[in-house]
């Protein structure tokens, strides 16, 4: 009888999962703040939508790498 009871809670209990602190800061994202962000700073944050897209171009005779910055008005 005490078997099949402990049986029973076992299958009904949920198993508590253990995160570590480096698996949470991966699921964990963080809200940018600065007008320019790299390509993968913006794939952590969790606030996306605040930022549009700048391709990789020539300025001035000079390259300028790919990146994100604020949207206007923001």
């Amino acid at each position: 009888m005490r078997a099949q009871l402990l049986e029973a809670n076992q299958r009904t209990s949920p198993t508590p999962t253990y995160i570590s602190p480096q698996q949470r800061q991966e699921t964990t994202k963080t809200i940018a703040t600065e007008k320019r962000i790299s390509v993968e700073e913006y794939q952590g944050i969790s606030n996306q939508s605040d930022y549009v897209p700048v391709r990789a171009h020539i300025r001035n005779g000079k390259p300028v790498r790919a990146h994100y910055r604020r949207k206007p008005g923001k």
